[in-house]
């Protein structure tokens, strides 16, 4: 190890090397945090939207925020696949350390059979 002038120690190549890429690590995550600090945790990042609930009414998703909202795309006359994953959806919600007031909104792929009155059945 070389000294420099000063009679201080000069740092090896792979400490600058070491020190510049944790200030361009440091440097790219300004703008990530600025993001975050932004939009919160995922916060915003989902568009707004409406639809038609069960009932006629209608359901937004801005509606929903600050509330954990799980999005289910499926439809009413799955008879193999969407029975099961509703099922294991029920049993995830019911896992410890989940919040209580998440919503789950079904949201179907088939609007011409899946009616308001079929979806509320």
């Amino acid at each position: 190890m070389s000294t420099l002038a000063a009679g201080r120690p000069r740092p090896s190549a792979r400490t600058i090397r070491i020190a510049l890429i944790t200030l361009l690590i440091a440097v790219a995550l300004i703008p990530l945090t600025a993001l975050w600090g932004a939009f919160g945790p995922f916060a915003h990042l989902a568009p707004d939207f409406t639809l038609t609930d069960q009932d006629g009414r209608p359901f937004t998703l801005s509606a929903q925020r600050g509330h954990p909202v799980v999005l289910f795309f499926g439809y009413t006359h799955c008879d193999d696949a969407c029975p099961t994953t509703l099922a294991h959806l029920a049993q995830a919600l019911r896992a410890p350390g989940v919040p209580a007031d998440v919503t789950v909104a079904f949201i179907t792929v088939d609007p011409t059979r899946d009616t308001p009155a079929v979806l509320k059945r």
